[in-house]
């Protein structure tokens, strides 16, 4: 990739930048491991369970004679900026993106109940789409007072319009039950020992006209904090949004209108200058089809007749600095309340939940005590929905507990070791609770010596203790595992 910039001045007040940003791929992607068959497992795990096959986690399902996926990004941005002085400033930013994404990639699918007679269905997933888009932001920021009490606001437009154009492939892959397609094709596969260079002489055939999908959307907003004292600061700010989508040759030409408010308010006290205590709640709001048909908010006949999904954010917290601001300390409470929640897989609803809530707090601490420098962070959460058939259930892809930390420590001016511990307990891929992958601690390890003030030599381990955890987790379909034990060298150069 490429990513130049270029930044000139048009008086002491206003500069202008322009931006180009190109990045192409071309690989072929791993949907990781299928799930077990339907009522496979005993029945002391569960009617139903499905849970990520027991099997070498470095298995590859796919085929190198077929699978591929290759990408392009071009995007360019224009930023102007004006500062008329005493704070106030106007700015704008003006981008325009082309993004090709052209892929086949196999997804070791069991819906045909293959697994639990050893074998795999080496089904496909593909596209290959052209997306434009151009997006706008006018923004005027500025600070001012009335009598004793200051203001600092921030008022702009904001509008995007999005283009697909999709023209995927019809893969032949047999029969889906593997006992009657058999493996001389290569269609199916043994769960135990899928071999990629496996030939295919399956035929793949490009639609003969692209489906299309559109998205416009324009937004308007104003946001004021005002400083009451100074130890006592209001802050709030709304926005309006209009937003349409429209597919004339996707879903029998659906579409999707809507315009919608959202808003934001907060109190923070600052009982000293190193402390702070704040309360606030925001909303928000994310209408079907925002992915403009490449991804999991996709536009169809059944996300078109929903009501955008709604968050609702509540808030309380503190901050205090402490050993003269070297380090931040941070906690919170909080609860998210959302509704009308799809989860989307190709324009196919798999997961439709009424209403979920989610209550949990986090804590966090950083800075440098000494030679030692850390940022640590821990987050629980309990996630639960709230209505319909599966209330009371946990909501997806929620784990309870979440915890990271990355430690650095300075042995000598030009030598410094430090490593990292992660941590996700037990979640969920589905409403029902039915697919689930356990939980994990992932550590990693580096040390970093400076030969000199512009060279030095850098040793990451990422992994050290090889856990093979299940990082990206799907329903109805796959389980992705995180990657081993793995090392890299760096040569640091500063100039």
């Amino acid at each position: 990739g490429i990513a130049p910039s270029l930044t000139w001045f048009a008086g002491p007040n206003t500069k202008a930048t322009l931006a180009y940003y190109h990045y192409e791929t071309d690989g072929i992607p791993d949907y990781g491991l299928p799930l077990t068959s339907r009522n496979q497992l005993d029945s002391t795990v569960g009617v139903g369970v499905r849970l990520p096959v027991d099997v070498d986690p470095d298995n590859f399902y796919g085929l190198l004679a077929r699978d591929f996926q290759k990408t392009k990004v071009d995007r360019g941005t224009f930023t102007i900026e004006h500062n008329f002085g005493n704070g106030w400033v106007l700015s704008n930013v003006a981008r325009y993106s082309k993004d090709w994404n052209d892929y086949i990639v196999t997804n070791p699918d069991d819906s045909a109940g293959n697994v639990v007679n050893g074998l795999v269905w080496r089904n496909t997933k593909s596209r290959n789409s052209v997306s434009e888009s151009f997006a706008d932001a006018l923004n005027l920021s500025g600070v001012f007072e009335t009598g004793s009490i200051g203001h600092s606001i921030s008022i702009g437009a904001e509008y995007s319009k999005a283009t697909q154009h999709n023209r995927g492939y019809t893969v032949a892959t047999g029969n889906r039950n593997c006992l009657i397609e058999g493996l001389a094709s290569h269609n199916c596969t043994t769960l135990d020992g899928p071999d990629p260079t496996d030939s295919w002489n399956g035929s793949i055939t490009q639609a003969a006209t692209a489906s299309e999908v559109d998205a416009e959307d324009f937004s308007l907003y104003a946001f004021n904090t005002i400083t009451i004292v100074p130890q006592l600061l209001l802050n709030g700010g709304v926005r309006w949004t209009t937003y349409n989508t429209s597919s004339p040759t996707l879903n029998a030409g659906a579409a999707y209108k809507t315009e919608f408010w959202s808003w934001q308010g907060a109190v923070i006290f600052k009982p000293t200058e190193q402390t702070s205590l704040y309360f606030s709640y925001a909303n928000s709001k994310s209408p079907p089809g925002t992915t403009v048909g490449d991804g999991g908010q996709n536009l169809s006949a059944g996300t078109s007749a929903q009501a955008p999904q709604s968050f609702e954010n509540w808030e309380i917290g503190a901050k205090a600095e402490l050993l003269d601001g070297a380090l931040m300390l941070t906690g919170a409470l909080f609860q998210v309340n959302r509704d009308n929640i799809l989860q989307v897989d190709d324009s196919e609803i798999v997961n439709s939940i009424q209403a979920a809530r989610i209550k949990g707090f986090e804590l966090g601490a950083a800075g440098r005590a000494g030679p030692v420098s850390m940022t640590v962070g821990y987050a629980y959460l309990d996630g639960k929905q709230t209505e319909g058939a599966t209330a009371g259930l946990i909501l997806p892809q929620t784990p309870k507990h979440n915890f990271s930390g990355t430690v650095s420590i300075e042995v000598t001016p030009q030598f410094r070791i430090g490593g990292g511990a992660y941590h996700s307990s037990k979640r969920y891929a589905d409403n029902t609770n039915l697919i689930w992958s356990d939980g994990y601690w992932r550590f990693d390890a580096n040390a970093t010596y400076d030969i000199n003030d512009h060279i030095g030599v850098r040793v990451n381990v990422q992994n050290v203790t090889d856990e093979r955890y299940i990082n990206k987790l799907r329903n109805p379909h796959f389980a992705v595992p995180a990657d081993g034990r793995r090392a890299m060298v760096s040569l640091l150069l500063r100039y």
